[in-house]
C-alpha cells in the first residue's frame, strides 16, 4: 500500500475483525495505491483467496512481479478477465538480491506534472512496463483491424502477445495487424542478455463479445481454501462473488 498519507491500520494480519477489503478501502480513501506483492500466493500453503477476491472486486490496482517466472501468474489473471496493472519489485529478503532488480516504468501523460502522484495514476491506468534492463513500449491503434507495434532497447527478442500467445516476433521493433475475434488483451515482452521486460496489458473490448477464457481451477481452489478460514459474513460473500465471476468467465 503505497503513499497513503497516514498509516493503514491494523499493521498485523492476524486480526480476524479486519480483512484485505478493509485495508484496500482505507488505503484508497487515503489516496494510496494498492499492490498485491509477489509473495508465495495462490498456493496450497498460501492460498490468498481474499486478495484474489479483492482483485476481482477491483480493490487492487496492480500485481507485483519479482522475476520472469511470476509473469505466468499475471497471464493467468489476465486470462480470467482481470485487469490489474503490472509492477516490479526486488522481493529482497537478503543482501544477495539487488535493490531494484525488477523496476517499474510508468508513462505520464503530456499534461501531467512529474511526481509520485502522477506516477501512481499512470500505474493505476496500466501505462507501465517492468524490466530488469531492457526498455520496452507497445503502441496499439484500435479498429476492426488493430495495428500493434512493440519497440525495445537492449533486447534480442521482442514479442507481441494476444491473450498470452505470441502473434509477432522480431528484434528491436515488431509490427503486426490483428483482427480480434472477441475481447482480447495485448502485451509486449522481450528478453536478452540484459534481462527481461513486460508491459501491462492493453485491452480490446468488443461490444457484445465479452471476455471468455478458461476456467482456472487453481483460483477456485484458493477461494475455497480461504473461505473456510473466514468468519465475517461480508467477506465470505465477497469470496462467493469472486467464485461466481470466475466460473462465469470460464463458462
Amino acid at each position: 500500500m503505497l503513499n497513503a498519507h497516514r498509516p493503514v491500520f491494523p499493521l498485523r494480519a492476524d486480526n480476524p475483525s479486519w480483512s484485505v477489503f478493509d485495508w484496500c478501502d482505507q488505503c484508497h480513501r487515503k489516496k494510496g495505491l494498492v499492490v498485491w506483492p509477489d509473495l508465495p500466493r495462490l498456493t496450497e500453503a498460501h492460498p490468498q483467496g481474499e486478495a484474489l477476491a479483492a482483485l476481482v472486486a477491483r480493490k487492487i490496482d496492480a500485481v507485483e512481479v519479482c522475476s520472469a517466472e511470476s509473469l505466468d501468474l499475471y497471464h493467468r489473471l489476465l486470462n480470467a478477465g482481470l485487469r490489474p496493472a503490472l509492477v516490479g519489485a526486488s522481493g529482497r529478503e537478503g543482501p544477495e538480491t539487488r535493490v531494484g532488480v525488477v523496476r517499474t516504468y510508468a508513462q505520464l501523460l503530456p499534461d501531467q506534472e512529474k511526481g509520485l502522484a502522477s506516477w501512481m495514476e499512470a500505474i493505476r491506468a496500466g501505462r507501465t512496463f517492468v524490466s530488469t534492463g531492457p526498455l520496452l513500449a507497445i503502441t496499439a491503434v484500435p479498429g476492426r483491424v488493430w495495428r500493434l507495434r512493440a519497440e525495445s532497447v537492449l533486447a534480442e527478442q521482442v514479442e507481441i502477445l494476444a491473450n498470452g500467445r505470441a502473434i509477432a516476433t522480431g528484434t528491436s521493433t515488431v509490427e503486426v495487424e490483428y483482427v480480434p475475434m472477441g475481447t482480447t488483451w495485448f502485451a509486449a515482452r522481450c528478453e536478452g542478455q540484459s534481462g527481461f521486460a513486460h508491459t501491462s496489458a492493453t485491452w480490446a473490448d468488443l461490444p457484445g463479445l465479452p471476455w471468455r477464457g478458461n476456467l482456472d481451477r487453481g483460483f477456485l481452489t484458493a477461494l475455497e481454501a480461504t473461505s473456510g478460514r473466514i468468519e465475517r459474513p461480508d467477506v465470505r460473500s465477497h469470496l462467493e462473488d469472486a467464485r461466481r465471476y470466475l466460473k462465469g468467465v470460464g463458462a
